[in-house]
């Protein structure tokens, strides 16, 4: 049985009330959904409480839950929207990952591990700028500023389907270009860690553009 079928089983258990299929759901996705909303938020604390939150959620409305693509694509979808309506609420301090990157770290950084920082920051930033100019513009507002397709149609005064279709084809093209930062790296193997998760994070933002 693959990680998909052994998923929906699951779903159709817990959407029974089957506790213990909400419970299995927990373990498998609850810290790996923490660490993309803590990337998100730039707080352990509140990405925790909001990964929480997901899976009360989740529960609460278990009957009416429709899930099109598969359980863990809609649990970071979810993660995410819950996330960036967090950042908006709240005001928690979002910057961009070029910025954030860079930035002083609250802990002592090693020059080690700032070199590699500055790396991907550059990097991610060479592969954007080749972007044509507006699929460029609708990519870092909904990548950097976080906004949902609706509100960049509404600022750029262009169709939703517009957005949606150059926001594909971005996230298509940035993520596939990935590899190349590896290339630029004077970093060797340990640059790896980063960028594989930042290929995941380009991977789910794909699935679950809004």
């Amino acid at each position: 049985m693959t990680p998909v079928d052994t998923d929906q089983l699951l779903v159709d258990m817990f959407k029974e009330g089957n506790e213990k299929a909400l419970e299995l759901i927990f373990v498998k996705y609850y810290v790996t959904l923490c660490d993309y909303t803590a990337f998100i938020v730039k707080n352990d604390s509140i990405a925790e409480e909001i990964v929480s939150d997901v899976f009360v959620n989740l529960w609460h409305k278990r009957k009416e839950l429709l899930i099109s693509i598969s359980l863990k694509a809609y649990l970071y979808a979810s993660a995410r929207n819950a996330a960036l309506n967090a950042i908006r609420k709240k005001k928690i301090k979002f910057t961009a990952l070029s910025k954030s990157l860079q930035a002083s770290h609250s802990t002592q950084v090693t020059p080690y591990e700032q070199i590699k920082e500055q790396e991907l920051a550059e990097g991610l930033d060479q592969i954007i700028e080749r972007l044509p100019k507006q699929r460029r513009r609708i990519f870092l507002l909904n990548w950097k500023e976080g906004l949902h397709i609706s509100q960049i149609a509404l600022e750029l005064n262009v169709s939703e389907s517009t957005v949606k279709n150059q926001l594909q084809s971005a996230y298509r093209f940035v993520k596939a270009q990935l590899p190349y930062l590896f290339s630029l790296s004077t970093m060797g193997l340990g640059y790896l860690g980063q960028l594989s998760y930042l290929y995941e994070r380009f991977l789910y933002d794909l699935l679950t553009i809004t």
